[in-house]
């Protein structure tokens, strides 16, 4: 195997060989004495294996730094970077061993930051959109409970203005349903409004 170009620019590593290129760790170039010329595959590769472990490390980390995710999240991030689906998920399984990635912890501020404005349905699917398992899920349902104040006040921003007829309790029950109210927290905030003739 040989080793045409090691390039290095804006702290990041290249290794050509022919036609194909590999982005590396430099510290593990110099452990594993990698340089231009030829060099035996087994060294190169057992090289790159570690090199790509630590690449997703570091890239798992500074995503990890920037913003709390799911733990499927990060690894979808991870892989969208060019990294190994296989390291990724083990660089998460160690991150998530070590407290830095949870599932649970991620689930429950996410509940709290939107709970005031969605409805517990609407949250829970984009949990499950972020990756979050199901049991986490349920489980916080519990923790939810009754948002009909909160419903109430997104029931009187949709109703603000508006003439209160049989057709825009409609929309508006509609929408509260897509904010992921519950059929009976939408109930009780329309009730708010009185009664609307069907015939109108």
């Amino acid at each position: 195997m040989i080793i045409d170009k090691i390039e290095t620019k804006r702290n990041k590593t290249t290794v050509f060989c022919g036609e194909k290129s590999y982005p590396f760790h430099l510290e593990t170039l110099l452990k594993y004495n990698v340089k231009e010329g030829e060099i035996d595959p087994k060294t190169f590769f057992d090289a790159k294996n570690e090199s790509d472990r630590i690449l997703c490390r570091r890239q798992l980390y500074a995503l990890i730094d920037r913003s709390e995710k799911s733990k499927s999240a990060y690894i979808d991030a991870l892989v969208s970077r060019g990294h190994s689906y296989k390291i990724a998920v083990e660089e998460a399984d160690a991150a998530e061993a070590k407290g830095f990635v949870d599932d649970r912890r991620y689930a429950e501020c996410y509940l709290h930051l939107h709970e005031k404005t969605k409805g517990w349905y609407r949250i829970a699917n984009e949990l499950r959109v972020k990756g979050v398992p199901a049991e986490i899920i349920d489980s916080l349902k519990e923790d939810f409970g009754d948002h009909t104040d909160e419903c109430i006040k997104q029931a009187e921003k949709i109703m603000k203005n508006v003439e209160n007829t049989y057709e825009n309790r409609q929309k508006a029950y509609a929408k509260l349903m897509r904010k992921g109210f519950s059929s009976e927290e939408i109930g009780r905030a329309l009730d708010r409004f009185g009664n609307a003739d069907p015939e109108e």
